[in-house]
């Protein structure tokens, strides 16, 4: 055994590494020896011993360090970061007492100043120990008196970054009410007149005690973050719920509601954007600009308008403080007054239209009337007419390019389409960016007292939107949406057809798609409009640039009341019995196809060929075959029957 514990340090340990439990205790027990030389053997690595007794508290493992070893500066100030972190203030006492820096040794270091976070972590005979300093974690973690410990030991919590600097303030805060961690810092010298701080400390949604405290003991209320955004623009947007306490605080203190931040924008233009409704009012109160511009040269009033964000209270306060409803983003531009005409929303089109009539004749009367005729204000709209006789009402649009009478017709105003007419000349020039005249618009609100004046001032029933498309068209297809005008369901009239009709100066016209009237009233689904237009000779054959008859889409509809229709061979005509569609599809190939027995009997009752060939989809590939062929390939037994019964082959 004396020729054993005579052995190298190393050899020693590493031979008592292979002895097992029982071995080493008999070992151990046999020779006394053996048990002073294992353990001043083992602290002289005093590395894994200390970090692990730090971590946890264990005051006697580190009294053995102590005694066996001096640990190097390094590691004792890992084990005095993990004694800060899991707050064992004796630990950290024992700790400093023995020497402990507070500070990396290697000061000033990149890693020190961004926390004394590491990239890597160093190794410590392979224990991964904590990557934080001990001042971090002990104001992370909320442990006062271990922070008023390093604090006194000269721990310098301004060696950080200036966003590290206000993560500790903020995590020191987060729970404790009476701000002990924070006051600990500010009476220890941290200084809170760097730049930026403020700003930081509300991004990362410090509390209003805490900012608070900040502003009383001298913090720059006006200081600026890296994209010159300040304190106040941060607390307008930030997602701390206490921004409603945090706003006015600053303001308080004398925050600068005028400071823009490197895109030009304003505290005032953030409020209106997230709809703080509140806070605007704040801020108009102490002093700021409702006109403001952005660097996109946009008012509150533009931003809080936007077709997407619309809000009544917002519009309300703005246009209550004095906003410029005349204002636009720049030459050439419409106005706000103007832009809201196309926004469909009658309500916010009222807000800004009373507006507007209480600052008259400040406004421009053109941009007046056109918010009048949205909403049928008759009186308005005359009181215009008297007043300004000259008042260019052909050629004054809103964003859309629809001018007053434009816009009475298309949202139905058939009174104001009347006052409007007589003063408007020319009515079929002017177009919108649909290409619709004011025709066209009154057709789509499906108002026949609104068309009839229309109709009498048109020189052509004829005229095409940017589709091709007739007024006739119009009149018997389906909802088709318009931007800047109310989304209301649009279905067929079949009395606006019947008045086009008898002034109809062109039978034959086709849109560009080759598409007949026919075609469109097939479409859109009413049978009084098919069955009117079914009198009309030349469409009930014609196809379309598909090779679709007005029947065919019928069948393709699976419409069987008009199919009926077509069937019925009015006016001398009948449904093409060998008409095919694109595909080469029949008419009974396209009722088999959809699995319609109802219509497959009808189709065959009135002589349509059962054997006709034609493609049709199987597995995505286009093959050819039969109405039978397809039937069974579909599985449509019921049909497969009907059709074998037929004598179909």
């Amino acid at each position: 055994m004396t020729g054993l514990l005579e052995l190298p340090g190393e050899l020693f340990i590493t031979v008592a590494a292979f002895l097992g439990e029982r071995d080493l205790l008999q070992l151990i027990l046999s020779c006394p020896q053996a048990y002073s030389f294992l353990i001043s053997t083992l602290y002289q690595d005093a590395s894994l011993p200390l970090l692990w007794a730090a971590e946890r508290g264990n005051e006697r493992t580190i009294k053995n360090v102590f005694d066996y070893t001096s640990p190097p500066p390094l590691l004792l100030f890992y084990a005095l970061t993990e004694a800060c972190k899991y707050g064992h203030v004796n630990v950290v006492r024992r700790l400093l007492d023995s020497g402990a820096p507070v500070d990396r040794p290697d000061a000033n270091s990149p890693e020190e100043r961004d926390g004394g976070r590491k990239k890597t972590k160093p190794n410590m005979n392979g224990h991964q120990h904590g990557t934080f300093t001990p001042l971090w974690q002990a104001t992370k973690h909320e442990h006062l008196q271990i922070t008023e410990m390093l604090l006194e030991a000269g721990a310098d919590p301004n060696r950080y970054t200036i966003v590290n600097c206000c993560r500790m303030f903020v995590q020191g805060c987060s729970t404790t009410d009476d701000l002990r961690i924070a006051k600990a810092l500010l009476a220890h010298g941290f200084d809170i007149t760097r730049e930026q701080f403020l700003p930081n400390i509300i991004h990362e949604n410090g509390g209003y005690e805490l900012i608070s405290l900040l502003l009383d003991h001298g913090a720059d209320v006006s200081a600026t973050d890296n994209c010159q955004a300040t304190s106040l623009a941060i607390a307008v947007t930030a997602s701390n719920v206490r921004r409603w306490q945090i706003v006015p605080l600053l303001l308080a203190h004398g925050a600068k509601t005028d400071i823009p931040d490197r895109w030009g924008t304003y505290p005032i233009h953030l409020a209106a954007r997230h709809y703080n409704c509140s806070l605007l009012k704040k801020l108009l109160q102490a002093g700021a600009s409702v006109d403001a511009r952005n660097g996109s040269n946009m008012t509150a009033l533009h931003i809080a308008s936007n077709e997407t964000l619309l809000s009544h209270r917002v519009l309300e306060l703005l246009l209550d403080s004095g906003a410029d409803l005349c204002a636009s983003i720049g030459p050439g531009q419409s106005s706000i007054l103007r832009t809201i005409t196309s926004s469909g929303d009658p309500q916010i089109i009222r807000l800004f239209l009373d507006a507007a009539i209480s600052r008259f004749p400040n406004v421009p009367s053109s941009d007046l009337m056109l918010a009048a005729t949205v909403l049928a204000d008759e009186t308005t709209v005359t009181q215009l007419l008297k007043s300004h006789p000259s008042m260019d009402l052909l050629h004054e649009t809103n964003n859309h390019g629809n001018n007053a009478l434009m816009l009475a017709a298309g949202h139905g105003h058939d009174t104001i389409v009347r006052l409007l007419l007589p003063e408007t000349p020319r009515i079929d020039i002017p177009r919108n960016s649909c290409r619709y005249s004011a025709l066209q618009l009154a057709i789509w609100s499906r108002n026949l007292a609104c068309v009839r004046p229309l109709l009498d001032r048109s020189p052509t029933t004829n005229r095409r939107d940017r589709e091709g498309r007739t007024p006739l068209m119009l009149a018997v297809c389906e909802n088709r949406r318009m931007d800047g005008f109310p989304n209301n369901p649009i279905v067929p009239s079949v009395e606006i057809a019947q008045e086009l009709l008898v002034r109809c100066d062109n039978n034959k016209a086709r849109d560009y798609d080759m598409w007949t009237p026919l075609h469109y009233a097939v479409e859109g689904g009413d049978i009084a409009c098919v069955r009117l237009l079914l009198e009309v000779k030349g469409w009930r054959g014609s196809v379309n640039r598909n090779n679709c008859t007005p029947f065919m889409l019928a069948v393709m509809a699976e419409r069987e009341d008009m199919v009926e229709l077509f069937l019925e061979g009015r006016s001398g005509e009948t449904a093409d019995l060998a008409v095919r569609d694109e595909d080469g599809k029949t008419a009974v190939l396209q009722a088999v196809s959809k699995g319609n027995l109802s219509l497959v009997k009808r189709l065959v009752a009135h002589g349509f060929d059962l054997d006709a060939k034609g493609g049709f989809e199987w597995e995505d590939l286009t093959r050819v075959g039969s109405p039978l062929e397809v039937a069974t390939m579909y599985g449509f037994d019921d049909i497969v029957e009907f059709l074998r019964e037929s004598g179909a082959c």
